[in-house]
Formats: C-alpha cells, sequence, structure tokens
C-alpha cells in the first residue's frame, strides 16, 4: 500500500507512508533479499509517468545509499528530467562510490 501511496505524494502533505517505507528499509537492514524487494518497488515508482517528482526525489535519496545496479538505469533513466536533474546526479554519485 504505501508503495502505490507514495506515487502521488505530496511535500507538503503527510509523509507517513515515506516514514513507512524508511521503517520497513532500517527493519530489512542486512536482509539482501528484503532489500532487493523493497528497491524493486522503489524503482518501479521511479518508473510510473504518474509518480509525482517529490515522490520520486525521496526515493532517489534512499535509493542513492542502498541502491543496487538494479536500481541504475531507471536512475539514469530519469536524468533528462530537469527537475530530478541533482538528485540523479547526487545518487549516481553515491552508488559509484558504494560499489
Amino acid at each position: 500500500v504505501a508503495f502505490e501511496q507514495i506515487v502521488s505524494y505530496d511535500i507538503s502533505k503527510s509523509t507517513k507512508y515515506y516514514t513507512f517505507i524508511k521503517s520497513q528499509i532500517a527493519l530489512a537492514g542486512g536482509d539482501e533479499k528484503a532489500l532487493l524487494a523493497i528497491e524493486r518497488k522503489m524503482v518501479d515508482v521511479l518508473k510510473n509517468p504518474q509518480a509525482t517528482t517529490d515522490a520520486k526525489k525521496l526515493l532517489l535519496n534512499e535509493l542513492s545509499w542502498m541502491g543496487t545496479e538494479y536500481c541504475h538505469q531507471a536512475i539514469i533513466d530519469l536524468s533528462s528530467d530537469p527537475e530530478l536533474s541533482d538528485e540523479v546526479e547526487f545518487a549516481l554519485i553515491r552508488l559509484q562510490k558504494a560499489n
């Protein structure tokens, strides 16, 4: 439900779904299979044309430190969006340093 709701995220409204997603990441810490499942859902949101810019910015920030090779292409695909270019660059730099 949280990933379905985060698609319409507006920074001026409730952060409950974002907070839930962050808690799921924390609970999955160290469990590569669980983290990959979360990452896949995050990538689905990034690829969703209905997802808000705010939603994508939040998830790019999370993926910047916990993402794997799986998310790289989805992040690169967002680089042409001027509203996301800073977040995309930040995420790619952090992911490159981590890998």
